[in-house]
């Protein structure tokens, strides 16, 4: 479209520029970077939190499952909960989950 119009009047001229300042730039690049780095740390509090409630429940279903004195209906949803957890892990690791 843009040809076309270049071809159709020999008289055209065309100029991109940029419309920010210098200043502008140097704000919006350290508010970007203030961004990146409040979400790097967000996704690590996020990433430590789901790795500490994992390892306590996955530490609760093994104590339950090896008591000995453990009944039937409890192994049974311990193992149920630690097999999930095992394939959570292992779907996330190797990037099987849904990703939007």
């Amino acid at each position: 479209m843009i040809e076309d119009l270049a071809k159709s009047s020999k008289k055209l001229k065309f100029n991109v520029s940029n419309m920010e300042t210098a200043e502008e730039i140097e704000a919006r690049i350290r508010r970007d970077e203030k961004d990146s780095d409040h979400e790097q740390k967000k996704e690590l509090i996020i990433l430590w939190a789901v790795v500490l409630v994992v390892g306590l429940v996955s530490a609760v279903c093994v104590v339950v499952v090896f008591l000995p004195h453990s009944s039937p209906d409890s192994v049974k949803w311990a193992t149920t909960l630690l097999t999930t957890v095992v394939a959570g892990g292992v779907g996330y690791m190797t990037g099987k989950g849904s990703r939007t």
